[in-house]
């Protein structure tokens, strides 16, 4: 709760895995009280609890005692909170490349929610919203004749290779009837 001292907050327990506990700032062992495969288990010590002179300070509700909740991947959680913690430079500099294109995307082109069902075709929908950001900041950067020219030798580079594969089946069908 918000009215919490900080030292009863939840970080402030720590949790040991090798003996499946957890251990409160002032020392006292909370056993496990739910089966290992849930979704979400209770850690608690009534009778430790009972005779804590600071359980006014660190219980709050209804209950007589303090309880702890651990979810089935919080383990997996600590440890992304940790690689995050020891890498904030390279997580600060990822916001920056990476979080704008998202942003743009999400609120000025409206790429808020999916409009089409079924991964294929909300895959399709992405990748049309991603080619749409790219084109905007190529015309941002580029001004419109430049990315007009460069589209224009992108299709004729297109357009020959096209050509070239006809003529190499055409030459491959002659070759073919030639040894006929």
């Amino acid at each position: 709760p918000k009215d919490q001292p900080a030292q009863f907050h939840t970080d402030k327990f720590t949790y040991d895995s090798n003996t499946d506990t957890y251990t409160c700032p002032v020392g006292k062992i909370l056993q496990a009280h739910s089966d290992k495969t849930a979704d979400r288990r209770n850690f608690f010590n009534k009778a430790a609890c009972s005779e804590c002179s600071f359980l006014s300070q660190c219980a709050r509700g209804d209950r007589p005692y303090r309880a702890v909740a651990r979810g089935r991947y919080s383990k997996i959680c600590e440890e992304t909170d940790k690689r995050t913690q020891e890498n904030m430079a390279l997580y600060k500099l990822r916001q920056q490349i990476v979080e704008h294109p998202f942003g743009t995307i999400k609120f000025t082109m409206r790429g808020n929610y999916f409009l089409l069902r079924t991964r294929r075709k909300v895959c399709s929908e992405v990748a049309l919203l991603f080619i749409s950001y790219n084109l905007k900041r190529a015309y941002a950067i580029l001004g419109f004749h430049e990315l007009m020219a460069r589209l224009d030798s992108i299709a004729a580079y297109f357009q020959s290779f096209i050509m070239k594969m006809q003529n190499f089946e055409c030459s491959v069908k002659a070759a073919s009837l030639a040894f006929d």
